[in-house]
């Protein structure tokens, strides 16, 4: 098939430059973590509940192939590329999915090969959108061409925004399932993986089936860790992610640092750094208002020191098509984490609750 001819011409040409620049790539990549190209989606639908999608090729580590392990994906055609075409609208699709199953990925890069197969475009999405690069035609730019393959096999893991400095999350949607794509000795000793939670619930009379009450699950091994500021906190659940392709990104944690746990929240805020701490503003002002969330930090995520992450450090120039559109990183520390109103354990409780509400306690 011609997925597979592909999937072996970009394995066995990153597998020459390997045997041929070993040495530099071990000292300049020290850490770094090889993927392969894999075909074999190309004829079966990657699991998902809601979308079915082939993709023609993805990179993976030695795991199987789901949309919270993909690093990257690369669509074939013969036809050339419009971003308005079939081609495109593919790669939007599948960049969503990405973006959905890997919310802590501060981008997502995905390739295409057009114009018989000849010319490649490289794919940049974010929650502020997407841009695509120039067509790179192999005949002509062959170097470039090698280039862009090797950066993306060899290189750091922050090519494809996976080794974050200040976001080391193992988080997936299948845990007892997880590969660390991190090196243990970054991510420290302290974090590992649990197939099963203890569950620890309160009995009522016997005649009542109780629901499960999250807030007394026991979070024995966290799934991951976050940095804010100067404070690490170890991560024990996802409680929320954003299913939008462009948007905040907001993703919602359940946190611990010194046996308390908090609330994070992850988000990207439309505007420059001096427009987006209105919700900080809003919160300090509602301190000690009951019912509002008090805040125990925020920072603006920064990539290197005194470097704000933003949408448009990715970007070499504002298009108009994106003028307005960048978005920067914040994070949130909240605290108490309350139970939704939909988990109660009896009517009383409901009845309880929404009379709270209107009367306004």
């Amino acid at each position: 098939m011609l997925e597979d001819i592909f999937s072996s011409f970009f394995n066995t040409t990153c597998g020459a430059v390997a045997k041929m620049r070993r040495k530099e790539i071990i000292k300049e990549n020290i850490g770094a973590v090889t993927h392969t190209w894999s075909s074999q989606n190309s004829t079966h639908p990657v699991k998902d509940k809601e979308v079915s999608q082939k993709p023609d090729l993805v990179l993976l580590d030695d795991v199987e192939a789901r949309w919270d392990t993909i690093k990257a994906v690369c669509e074939l055609t013969s036809q050339l590329y419009t971003p308005t075409g079939t081609i495109g609208k593919t790669i939007d699709s599948k960049a969503y999915l990405l973006l959905r199953c890997q919310p802590w990925r501060r981008f997502v890069l995905l390739f295409s090969l057009t114009h018989e197969y000849r010319e490649l475009q490289v794919h940049m999405y974010d929650h502020a959108g997407g841009v695509v690069t120039p067509s790179i035609h192999i005949n002509s730019a062959p170097n470039y061409f090698l280039y862009i393959l090797s950066s993306v096999i060899f290189g750091n893991l922050e090519c494809i925004s996976l080794k974050i400095r200040f976001f080391a999350l193992l988080w997936t949607n299948n845990p007892h399932k997880l590969k660390c794509t991190v090196p243990w000795k970054e991510m420290g000793s302290d974090v590992e993986m649990s197939s099963s939670l203890e569950e620890s619930l309160p009995q009522d009379p016997p005649q009542l089936e109780i629901p499960e009450d999250p807030l007394r699950r026991s979070f024995s091994d966290p799934i991951g860790r976050i940095t804010v500021n100067d404070h690490t906190y170890n991560i024990l659940e996802v409680i929320f992610s954003s299913q939008g392709l462009v948007g905040r990104g907001t993703v919602c944690y359940l946190a611990r640092r010194d046996n308390e746990e908090y609330i994070i929240k992850d988000h990207w805020v439309l505007g420059g750094k001096d427009v987006v701490l209105n919700e900080v503003r809003m919160l300090r002002e509602m301190q000690g208002v009951h019912g509002v969330p008090e805040l125990v930090e925020y920072w603006l995520v920064e990539i290197a020191p005194n470097e704000v992450d933003e949408t448009m450090n990715y970007r070499y120039k504002v298009l108009g098509s994106i003028k307005g559109t960048s978005r920067t990183h914040v994070c949130l520390v909240l605290k108490p984490r309350a139970r939704p109103l939909h988990v109660f354990w009896t009517k009383l409780e409901l009845v309880s609750a929404l009379r709270d509400i209107v009367i306004g306690k």
